[in-house]
């Protein structure tokens, strides 16, 4: 394996990504109505408790959607919280947690508050698990060129990569169609020290629950983030 080759792996090494910068960047899920393993369905104000000890802070807004006729959102916008469901959400609770809701909280915090929600019986649709690199490491348009000549093992279809670039030169490039189990995001992402690379999953549904199982069960995310990204692609 060349010089070259080995700085694209997405894998921990030679990337500038350490374990300590991969973590669960997103959550979203529901507590069904069966949630206790009983009749019962969840209390949406004992559900609200849980979240709100962990983002504290704030009045929220009265929400709702589609499928959930109450809810509440907070007034930063760092979670939601739906509830009194139609259809096939009936008697379930879902919550939404956004990235910066669980990035401002520290990694210790972050971690404790999102198993704090498995634990209580939260069932995943949506994990996001995000690895940041810095330093001279490749950028978004280094790994679409990569793509372009035939240095990438990906189950995803070529045509489905977009790369964009915004008016301040920082690039965006998406892997995989947004609707599959697994989609992927490589991008530019400016912060306090100057721009950092960040490798980005997207898993959803069934793909998402045995993601919440496998953090429960003590695995850390960056070894779930590096079995799921080889599943999406490999830089050869």
């Amino acid at each position: 394996m060349g010089e070259r080759t080995g700085a694209l792996l997405p894998p921990i090494s030679n990337t500038g990504v350490t374990e300590g910068d991969i973590h669960v960047a997103w959550l979203a899920g529901t507590w069904p109505p069966d949630w206790s393993g009983g009749s019962s369905p969840r209390d949406p104000w004992q559900a609200l408790r849980l979240v709100q000890s962990h983002w504290p802070g704030g009045t929220t807004q009265h929400s709702a959607s589609t499928w959930y006729q109450r809810g509440v959102r907070a007034d930063d916008g760092s979670y939601l919280l739906l509830w009194d469901g139609v259809g096939s959400a009936r008697g379930s609770v879902a919550l939404t947690v956004r990235q910066s809701a669980l990035e401002d909280m520290g990694r210790a915090g972050r971690d404790a508050a999102v198993l704090a929600l498995l634990g209580d019986g939260l069932r995943p649709s949506r994990v996001d698990i995000a690895a940041d690199a810095r330093g001279s490491v490749p950028r978004p348009d280094t790994y679409f060129a990569r793509l372009r000549a035939g240095h990438a093992s990906t189950r995803t279809r070529p045509a489905s990569w977009v790369l964009t670039v915004n008016g301040h030169g920082l690039g965006t490039l998406t892997i995989g169609s947004r609707s599959s189990p697994r989609y992927g995001r490589i991008y530019d992402k400016p912060d306090e020290l100057g721009w950092r690379v960040r490798h980005e999953l997207e898993c959803k549904a069934d793909l998402a629950v045995a993601i919440g199982k496998r953090l429960l069960a003590g695995e850390t995310a960056a070894r779930i983030w590096s079995d799921e990204y080889g599943r999406l692609v490999q830089w050869l």
